[in-house]
């Protein structure tokens, strides 16, 4: 699991609370106002109501600190790969909130504001690394 990048994308979503949004991939409208989905940002976003999922911000985030000149960019599908989670389940606990723990599914609720469902996914994320940490002999 590439803990590294699930990190970047926790202080990320802790840095810009407005920008996580766990029912979609990736939700608003570029400069001119079209609709990004199904594109995927090269860059993360800066424009006001865009939004992201995981996948998506650590796709961003990676094409924006990792990625070689001759590689191609990754998108929000390259999630699973990019962050190293091989296990479909696992994976679909971290993107499903319907996967999530239920007490941090119902604090992403719908009635839930920006800075609680971000509070949540980095939490959801935190779980995730915390699962996988293998304890020191």
């Amino acid at each position: 699991m590439n803990i590294e990048l699930l990190q970047k994308t926790q202080e990320y979503i802790k840095a810009n609370p407005e920008r996580i949004e766990m029912r979609a991939w990736v939700r608003g409208n570029d400069a001119e106002g079209n609709p990004i989905y199904p594109y995927m940002p090269a860059e993360l976003p800066t424009r006001l109501g865009v939004k992201m999922c995981v996948s998506a911000i650590a796709a961003a985030i990676w094409n924006a600190t990792e990625r070689k000149e001759n590689e191609p960019m990754a998108i929000y599908a390259s999630g699973p790969d990019l962050l190293g989670i091989e296990s479909v389940s696992l994976w679909n606990s971290l993107v499903l909130i319907s996967r999530w723990p239920e007490d941090l599914g119902v604090r992403y609720a719908e009635d839930s504001n920006d800075e609680e469902r971000s509070a949540a996914t980095v939490e959801r994320i935190q779980r995730l690394i915390d699962s996988q940490a293998v304890p020191a002999d």
